[in-house]
């Protein structure tokens, strides 16, 4: 689409209009590091059921190989060429590390969670980031999440920054929604 801008205005929202498609771009990535926001569930996802079916014995390990090819074209689209861009990228299961990998996608979703509640209590903070003012996102995030680390457990922690008693797919799902679609 060519869009021609009539003044310095339309010229300053057309290139943030391009800026903005450019990064929102959905785009499957062997790499999860690389991973855009919508498909990077999906590799944590197919990790979470490779580890379950190794510790169960569902899976051996000559077929994780095939296996991870097979999800990555299921879920993404793409095939690995090769054990870098595909079952050995990531360094957690040589290190012995197992069952980490859902903690991403539980701390995105916890984000979204969070920032809604900071929505909530100011209607204007994304007015106030885009002027470049943080004050009031510290100040929630400092009240009701940062100073209570450590004195509070999970549950109370999550109640405490967005209001909610627990984790909420559906609110991740509605920030991906607004910004992708």
């Amino acid at each position: 689409m060519l869009l021609k801008a009539k003044n310095i205005q339309q010229k300053i929202y057309i290139e943030r209009l391009l800026l903005y498609r450019k990064i929102t771009k959905v785009k499957p990535d062997f790499i999860r590091v690389d991973a855009d926001e919508v498909t990077y569930p999906l590799h944590v996802i197919l990790r979470f059921e490779i580890e379950e079916l190794l510790i169960t014995g569902d899976l051996n390990l000559d077929e994780l190989p095939s296996f991870w090819d097979n999800k990555m074209q299921e879920y993404l689209g793409i095939k690995p060429v090769s054990f870098s861009n595909g079952c050995l990228q990531d360094i957690h299961w040589s290190h012995g590390n197992f069952g980490y990998f859902p903690a991403y996608t539980n701390g995105a979703i916890i984000a979204s969670m969070v920032m809604k509640k900071v929505k909530e209590m100011y209607p204007n903070i994304k007015d106030d980031i885009l002027k470049g003012d943080f004050s009031n996102l510290n100040n929630y995030l400092n009240k009701n999440f940062r100073n209570l680390g450590s004195l509070k457990n999970s549950a109370d922690l999550l109640k405490s920054a967005s209001g909610e008693d627990k984790i909420n797919p559906e609110v991740y799902i509605g920030y991906l929604e607004g910004k992708y679609l």
